[in-house]
């Protein structure tokens, strides 16, 4: 009898600690959540302004060890931080965490301003595994020191559009190459190299000391060749200025007298120049008081507007005009013309009004400083500028060139128009006609104009978007 008892009380104990083990398991069984947003930032503590650890993608499944106010403590990738609770779809209930994320030292890091939308666009790249590894550091390297200058290169490095391990490559920069940086965001650095910028892993940089000897190698000859090319620039600007200078001083005044426009449409230009602003149009036979002579341009009143007009579009006489003919015929008939005025009855055709008066606008600005971030004639960045002046005719575009490039409709680089968007490599700009545009180029020439057929802006140019009509 009593050795019966002790069976029964062995199968009841096993019992016991059969349904305890189920019970354990099921209460530490780990809860899960999957990213409902394209990119979802793991982040050092419960704020959206700490470090970035770590970043998942849609779809993808972390662990979720507890749940914080708004927040999911989680683990992701071998790394803990903490993911906004919207971001994740959970099935499950989680226990709120019984002791506060501790606070973090405001001594830790330089902290710059970050985007209050805490999704990102979903870029892809190639190939960003190892970056990817090397990008779940937690903090900048404290040895060194986070300011302006000149760094070189600790290994191969992709230069990205964007500050994420998942962002566009602008192009590979090898081992030793020197890069100026700009400016340092949570373990990235915007920097410059050559003609190319974007951004870096600040952890593969090395500042070089102002004293160093710099090696001569391809990014010395790189420099010399921008400095050779700046100076060439300027000094064409200059001539520019001084031709201008010199056609000022060659007007003269003449008897007035009355001529009539003998083409179908014709600008009249505040200046006597091709690439100065338009005043008014005018059509076929109408009369114009002349009043001086400057070149190859007569200055003329009409409807009390002052401009100028080439004098072989004027005649003496009054033309016959015709009123049969169809606004298409009359395109036709402008495109035919000599080869003088063929350009410019092109432009005039193609360009719409509020185009010309954006280009007007953007003019007004040049020589305004380059200031990253910049959005204000204080300081403008590329996408900043074009977004400032779009603005003042009340119409609103994306901040960023590569959001800039969903804006307003495609147009083809053969049918561009003056105040058409111009979209490049992360870099954006207005276009200005006679194959110019204006932007604002870089720290070291600001808002200036440039030839569309540049080299480096015929390499990167991706495409157009016209804004105005």
């Amino acid at each position: 009898m009593k050795i019966k008892l002790n069976i029964k009380s062995i199968l009841v104990i096993a019992i016991i600690g059969v349904l305890s083990l189920l019970v354990f398991n099921k209460s530490f069984a780990a809860v899960t959540g999957k990213v409902s947003v394209d990119t979802a930032n793991i982040r050092k503590l419960t704020d959206t302004t700490s470090t970035i650890v770590e970043q998942a993608s849609k779809g993808e499944t972390v662990q979720i060890i507890e749940k914080d106010g708004d927040w999911y403590k989680v683990k992701y990738n071998g790394v803990q931080g903490y993911v906004r609770s919207d971001l994740l779809e959970v099935n499950e209930s989680v226990a709120e965490a019984t002791t506060p994320a501790p606070v973090e030292d405001k001594k830790e890091e330089t902290k710059t301003e970050e985007p209050k939308n805490e999704t990102t666009q979903n870029y892809t790249s190639v190939n960003n595994t190892e970056e990817k590894q090397e990008n779940t550091a937690t903090e900048n390297d404290n040895s060194k020191s986070i300011i302006e200058g000149m760094y070189s290169t600790t290994a191969d490095v992709k230069l990205k559009l964007v500050p994420l391990v998942n962002g566009n490559n602008i192009k590979d920069i090898s081992k030793d190459a020197t890069v100026n940086v700009l400016e340092v965001y949570n373990n990235w650095a915007l920097a410059e190299c050559g003609m190319d910028r974007g951004w870096l892993l600040y952890s593969k940089l090395n500042k070089v000391e102002e004293t160093a000897q710099q090696p001569e190698n391809n990014q010395e000859e790189k420099k010399e060749e921008e400095k050779t090319e700046e100076k060439t620039e300027e000094k064409v600007e200059e001539k520019a200025e001084e031709t201008k200078q010199e056609e000022k001083s060659t007007e003269v005044a003449v008897q007035e007298k009355t001529m009539y426009v003998n083409w179908d449409v014709v600008i009249v230009r505040e200046k006597a120049t091709k690439a100065s602003d338009v005043v008014t149009s005018l059509n076929k036979a109408t009369a114009v008081t002349v009043t001086a002579k400057d070149g190859e341009w007569s200055k003329v009143k009409v409807n009390g507007n002052v401009g100028y007009i080439k004098t072989t579009l004027l005649s003496e006489t009054k033309p016959e005009t015709t009123t049969s003919r169809s606004l298409e015929q009359e395109r036709q008939e402008v495109q035919s013309a000599t080869q003088q005025n063929q350009t410019e009855a092109s432009a005039q055709t193609s360009s719409s009004g509020l185009g010309q008066q954006v280009c007007a606008y953007a003019r007004q600005y040049l020589g305004c400083k380059y200031v990253y971030g910049g959005t204000t004639p204080s300081g403008f960045d590329c996408s900043g500028f074009t977004q400032y002046v779009f603005k003042h005719f009340g119409i609103t575009i994306n901040r960023t060139a590569s959001a800039q490039a969903s804006n307003g409709t495609y147009v083809a680089k053969s049918d561009l128009q003056a105040g058409d968007l111009l979209i490049f490599s992360g870099h954006a700009g207005i276009y200005l006609g006679d194959g110019t545009f204006i932007h604002a180029a870089n720290p070291s020439k600001g808002v200036i104009v440039t030839s569309l057929s540049d080299s480096y802006y015929v390499k990167n140019y991706i495409t157009a978007r016209r804004i105005v009509n």
